[in-house]
């Protein structure tokens, strides 16, 4: 069943997409709503959401169902939002904090919090990397990510674990250094 969605989409047949949304709109925008708590933008996600389905839809794949690629959308437009909103607070607050900072004081104006991140992911053993990865950056689910490792999903529950508490540990140091140092 699924296949026949994507293939209709491949096709550019618009019929297939408005299936889709009728289909997947609500739930999309519950996700968006409930990560946001905030009507207009969960809105404009959603809307994105479907925009970006159907602009990529020669590269979808019939290996995955409609609604696990949607999803997938989904969270790299929730990521990219979060990117945004947190790149526009930080102007804001740079901004506002610029008459009381001295000029010289590199380590708030080049502190950068998709760095950090990014810093304590590539600090992970490369198989919890990975696992990491592919569940909260690419979205696959904990079945999907053990087929694709040739693992158990307990296995993959415990590298996200170890991941999630190492992570945890690296970011409140980094924070702790950050706040010692002003």
């Amino acid at each position: 069943m699924h296949t026949d969605i994507i293939d209709l989409l491949q096709s550019g047949d618009h019929s297939a997409l408005k299936i889709v949304f009728t289909r997947w709109h609500k739930k999309v925008y519950a996700y968006f709503y409930n990560k946001t708590r905030n009507e207009e933008a969960a809105k404009d996600l959603t809307q994105a959401t479907f925009l970006k389905l159907w602009e990529g839809r020669e590269k979808l794949s019939k290996e995955y169902s409609i609604e696990v690629q949607l999803f997938n959308k989904a969270r790299f437009i929730y990521i990219d939002w979060l990117r945004k909103s947190a790149h526009e607070r930080r102007l804001f607050n740079n901004d506002e904090l610029s008459s009381e900072i001295p000029m010289d004081n590199s380590v708030y104006m080049n502190f950068d919090l998709n760095q950090t991140l990014n810093t304590a992911i590539n600090s992970l053993p490369e198989m919890r990397r990975k696992v990491f990865k592919l569940k909260h950056i690419e979205g696959y689910s904990y079945r999907e990510i053990a087929e694709m490792l040739g693992i158990s999903t307990k296995t993959v529950d415990n590298h996200l674990l170890q991941a999630g508490r190492q992570m945890k540990k690296l970011i409140s140091s980094l924070f702790l250094i950050i706040l010692l140092l002003v």
